[in-house]
């Protein structure tokens, strides 16, 4: 479970970064403070949850997903993570069945944060090939040149 939580909440850090690249939604400085730029509002935070409830990249997400990571999921992996408490039978008699549905989260994010990423990819391309074909390139040979 430890493994996983940690992925989660690296991914979806990534993920709130990659919407940043993409749309400047929030600005963090070294202090902790956030503003949000859709809200014009400044929050001092290091979490994901407050990234993800409180500025646009929630908008990149499904409000269910959001609802549940900071709700339930957030107090469920602070013990795991922070607090060495390790989900085992002694705890949970349901153990296999939390590790299936993080496996889903982790599933969940890494299906977003794949598809932010192929989008920022595909602009770049598409921005690359306009450049290449402008008429101002003349590193490319044109159909009079040859």
């Amino acid at each position: 479970m430890l493994l996983v939580f940690s992925l989660i909440k690296g991914l979806l850090w990534m993920f709130a970064n990659a919407v940043g690249a993409k749309e400047t939604v929030f600005i963090k400085d070294k202090k902790g403070w956030v503003y949000d730029c859709e809200q014009e509002d400044e929050f001092q935070t290091n979490r994901i949850r407050d990234i993800l409830e409180r500025t646009a990249v929630k908008r990149y997400l499904d409000p269910v997903f959001v609802e549940e990571f900071c709700r339930e999921l957030y107090e469920e992996r602070n013990p795991v993570l922070h607090g060495g408490q390790i989900c085992n039978k002694e705890i949970c008699n349901h153990v296999e069945v939390c590790f299936l549905k993080k496996l889903f989260v982790l599933d969940y994010v890494l299906g977003k944060l794949e598809k932010l990423q192929e989008e920022q990819v595909y602009s770049m391309l598409d921005a690359l090939f306009q450049q290449a074909n402008s008429p101002e390139n003349e590193s490319f040979p044109n159909e009079d040149s040859t």
